[in-house]
């Protein structure tokens, strides 16, 4: 719920530098905020727009059901944040099926928000406000007749380089951690050409079960990813600079 220039340029800072790609940013909007209002805030107020494969945001907020009237005031429904809607989504989503890490969390299926009964402002209903923020790889909240409201993109605020959305820039965050997990028996123990083929296998046995769950574009394991942990990779050099 903080939203503000400074708090979000720091969550991607920590996402990418701080803690070396190992984790996901899910950004709030500021409250209050028509179509047009938000494509400036990520554009020239923020400056997110091709900022990161790391962080996403989303307009608008959304509405729940007011929990404790004696706390909250007497509205029926009170207008919050939903990063933690989108959290959940991802957690329920990477549990429904092995492999649901890779899924997109967008559509009326994996985009649903529990608890998020209607949006903060109808322009998201209408699609050609969602035009004009979606370019922008804002991500829009929005809803169908009978519905409850469902992220209908799921794109990182960057989506020109390898990996543009949550469900593959996430996917490869649990991959890349995944194999230094993997990797981890091999650490101080002696090379030689028989430590070398332990840790390809390792790695390529791993990288078969994501292709199977479709990680990739491919289910052939050929095409799909290649591995290579030879001596070409780890250098005098390189040697010298690892603990």
């Amino acid at each position: 719920g903080r939203a503000t220039s400074a708090v979000h340029n720091a969550m991607i800072t920590y996402c990418e530098t701080t803690r070396l790609g190992a984790c996901f940013a899910l950004l709030d909007q500021p409250a209050g905020l028509s179509a047009s209002s938000m494509v400036t805030y990520v554009e020239e107020t923020a400056l997110l727009v091709g900022l990161s494969e790391f962080g996403h945001i989303h307009w608008p907020r959304g509405k729940v059901l007011n929990p404790n009237r004696t706390v909250y005031g007497s509205d029926k429904q009170l207008v919050v944040p939903v990063s933690g809607h989108i959290a959940g989504a991802c957690a329920r989503i990477d549990n429904a099926r092995l492999g649901g890490v890779h899924d997109a969390i967008a559509g009326i299926v994996n985009g649903v928000l529990i608890g998020v009964v209607d949006v903060e402002n109808d322009q998201a209903l209408d699609v050609n406000q969602r035009n004009l923020v979606e370019p922008k790889n804002i991500n829009t909240l929005t809803s169908l007749p009978g519905m409850r409201p469902f992220l209908n993109n799921s794109n990182c605020l960057k989506t020109t380089g390898n990996w543009g959305t949550i469900g593959e820039r996430r996917g490869m965050i649990f991959i890349e951690q995944s194999i230094k997990r993997v990797m981890e028996f091999a650490r101080q123990r002696n090379l030689g050409e028989r430590l070398y083929a332990e840790v390809n296998t390792s790695v390529t046995e791993f990288m078969r079960q994501q292709t199977a769950l479709d990680a990739f574009a491919s289910r052939n394991p050929k095409l799909a990813f290649f591995v290579d942990t030879g001596r070409g990779l780890n250098t005098d050099a390189v040697r010298a600079t690892k603990t």
